[in-house]
């Protein structure tokens, strides 16, 4: 089984006001609804988490750390309009105390990928083995300086097959102007780093992805 997208999102790490950020105030400051226009709102009924307020290609989630929108569809199209909801919120609150924004594209494979088992095994699992330990799962990590911030790249390996590649688009500051300006992404910015580093770095072929 070839790697397949999973849930990508973008965010915002800072002090969000959840009173503002209400599903009526997400319609009116980030979607730009006019007022009355229904949303879809979703809200847990097993576990205590944000609800998740949905229109269209984007759902946003609030909480007090964060703000998360994620595209209805793990696709880059629908990930820069995700992007667009959240420099939408930092221009409309910008008073709000913040951290760090990111991107965040997971793929994942029910089936072992040959480059990914070649990166992650190691001279250390043959010690391990000689040690009689077991090994749950083989990680590597790298980050990658881009655009005044960082790319940390996980790639994953799990013994029985599954294996999984996380890209984490991070920048770290204070300053809303420059969180936005560091959000000023396109699709093409996006892919071209997504391409150098499954593609050039980690070896993936085109047949590694699912179509879909």
């Amino acid at each position: 089984m070839p790697l397949t997208s999973n849930d990508w999102n973008v965010v915002v790490i800072g002090h969000w006001n959840r009173a503002i950020l209400s599903p009526a105030g997400i319609a009116k400051r980030l979607f730009e609804l006019p007022e009355g226009t229904p949303v879809q709102v979703l809200v847990p009924l097993d576990v205590v988490a944000p609800y998740h307020i949905r229109h269209e290609n984007v759902t946003v989630i609030p909480s007090n750390d964060r703000l998360v929108a994620q595209p209805a569809h793990n696709s880059l199209e629908n990930l820069v309009e995700a992007i667009t909801i959240i420099r939408r919120a930092l221009e409309d609150l910008p008073r709000t105390p913040v951290f760090a924004a990111g991107l965040n594209l997971g793929y994942k494979s029910e089936n072992g990928i040959e480059a990914i088992q070649r990166i992650t095994e190691s001279s250390w699992d043959d010690r391990i083995d000689e040690s009689s330990l077991v090994v749950a799962s083989r990680s590597i990590t790298r980050s990658i300086n881009w655009r005044d911030g960082k790319i940390n790249s996980t790639v994953t390996q799990e013994p029985n097959g599954p294996c999984s590649i996380l890209l984490n688009f991070e920048f770290l500051s204070q300053e809303v102007d420059k969180l936005k300006q560091w959000l000023n992404l396109t699709a093409v910015d996006i892919q071209t780093q997504v391409d150098l580093i499954l593609r050039n770095t980690i070896g993936l072929s085109p047949e590694d992805f699912s179509n879909d």
